[in-house]
C-alpha cells in the first residue's frame, strides 16, 4: 500500500519524482523504487515522508489514501487538532462550522471573495479601456442577480 500511497501524495502535491527526491535527499532512482514497491524505506524516512505529507505513517502504510472517502484527511486533520492549544482548536472548529454553514450558498465555491488590480490608465488604448469598463459592469451585474 505504501507504494500506491507514496506515488498518490507525491503527484496530489504536485511534484514529480526528481523534486520530491530533492526535498528527502533522496535519488530520483530511489524514489521509483519505493514507488514501484521495489523497496520500501526506513522507518525514519517513512515517518519524514508521513509528516511533509502531514498524514499518519499507519495510514501512509496501510489505507488506501487515494480513496473518495477522506479518511485519510479525517484522521490527519484530528491529529493536527491535538497537537494545537485550546484556543487555536476553537479557531480550527469555529473556521469549520462557518464553512459548513455557508457551503450552500455558494455559486462557485472557488469564486474569489475580492477581485483587485491596478491599471494604468495613460497605458491603455480606447478598445482595452472599454473591455476593462465592460468587465467590471458584468461583474457588477452579477453581484446584483
Amino acid at each position: 500500500m505504501f507504494a500506491q500511497n507514496l506515488k498518490y501524495l507525491r503527484t496530489s502535491h504536485g511534484l514529480d519524482q526528481k523534486e520530491f527526491a530533492n526535498r528527502i535527499n533522496r535519488s530520483v532512482s530511489t524514489v521509483s523504487e519505493w514507488e514501484s514497491g521495489k523497496y520500501t524505506p526506513k522507518a525514519g524516512i517513512l515517518a519524514d515522508i508521513a509528516n511533509m505529507f502531514n498524514v499518519q505513517l499507519d495510514s501512509m502504510m496501510n489505507e488506501d489514501l487515494s480513496s473518495d472517502n477522506n479518511t485519510h484527511l479525517i484522521k490527519s486533520t484530528v491529529t493536527i487538532m491535538n497537537q494545537l492549544h485550546n484556543d487555536r482548536q476553537q479557531s480550527v472548529h469555529d473556521y469549520a462550522q462557518h464553512q459548513l454553514d455557508t457551503q450552500g450558498q455558494l455559486e462557485d465555491p472557488c469564486a474569489p471573495d475580492l477581485l483587485a488590480a491596478h491599471l494604468d490608465d495613460d497605458d491603455m488604448t480606447d478598445d482595452e479601456r472599454q473591455q476593462v469598463n465592460d468587465f467590471l459592469r458584468k461583474i457588477r451585474n452579477d453581484k446584483t442577480e
